[in-house]
């Protein structure tokens, strides 16, 4: 009994982490789309101080695509960790919410 009752806790864990995949997935490739399109601006932008501010919110858009990236690839391990009959520490799912409050 102890062991469906964890595994139907890991498929729990498993879905709640897929979900939160997908999410950072789709929110790195946004901010990757968003800050080719301040890029593009900034290259055509009219005068230096333009082109320079452009650049500046470019590198804050890469930096939180990084962020973002980082974030999926920790909950990529989790699950990882999870499907190969490991559990994922005790961290791993409060510290994956703030990303999503962050947005």
């Amino acid at each position: 009994a102890v062991v469906s009752t964890q595994s139907t806790g890991n498929t729990a864990q498993l879905l709640q982490l897929q979900t939160q995949i997908q999410q950072a997935a789709q929110q790195v490739q946004a901010l990757g789309q968003q800050a080719a399109a301040v890029y593009s601006q900034a290259q055509n932008a009219p005068t230096n101080e333009l082109r320079n501010q452009y650049y500046q919110q470019y590198t804050q858009m890469y930096q939180q695509q990084q962020q973002h990236q980082q974030q999926h690839n920790t909950l990529v391990s989790q699950h990882t960790a999870l499907l190969r009959g490991g559990t994922p520490s005790a961290t791993s799912t409060p510290a994956a919410q703030p990303a999503a409050a962050r947005t």
